[in-house]
């Protein structure tokens, strides 16, 4: 990618799918980049996608606008606890987001404007080794924004419950991003 392409290594990539909307799970070793010991328990994936009627230069502005999202996606705060390159959400920005009494805090690892953002989660989850990666292609006179996460449940047997949860909300954050255009 161009000058204005940054990344961090260790994040994944990702196909994206024709479909409307499409969710795809699959077990996939990773070696763990957790700081905390975990099982060898397998790495989970889930991709989703939503076909969003703007351009990608205006749906990956509002996407990576963190603090925006309390206005859309049906978080609670955002909280930008280090700003990145470009300032403020781009590269290596750590944001912390609260919703449904969780805080979750994410690091921005790829930043790509308008093609592709990626990021890990740091902390405030039952899950670990949970990396995302964003992308935003033009299709036809809109954008299709393919969400693509990979982790690995902390406690054993609760991947699939993990699972359904995160591809719901996975799902409903892009419904929204699309209801805002």
């Amino acid at each position: 990618s161009g000058p204005a392409c940054a990344e961090r290594s260790g994040t994944a990539s990702s196909t994206v799918h024709n479909a409307q909307r499409s969710a795809r799970f699959r077990v996939v070793p990773l070696p763990s980049r957790s700081r905390y010991r975990t099982l060898r328990w397998p790495s989970m994936q889930i991709e989703v996608s939503e076909l969003v009627p703007a351009a990608p230069e205006e749906v990956f502005a509002r996407y990576t606008d963190h603090q925006g999202w309390v206005d859309w996606a049906g978080v609670k705060e955002v909280v930008l606890r280090q700003q990145g390159h470009p300032a403020p959400n781009g590269l290596g920005a750590i944001r912390v987001i609260r919703q449904s009494g969780m805080a979750i805090e994410e690091e921005i690892t790829g930043f790509d404007p308008p093609k592709r953002m990626t990021y890990r989660l740091v902390a405030g989850a039952p899950i670990r080794d949970h990396s995302g990666e964003v992308r935003f292609d033009r299709e036809g006179a809109g954008t299709r924004v393919t969400w693509k996460v990979d982790f690995r449940p902390l406690i054993p047997g609760t991947g699939g419950l993990i699972f359904r949860a995160l591809e719901r909300g996975l799902r409903d954050t892009l419904a929204r991003l699309a209801k805002t255009f």
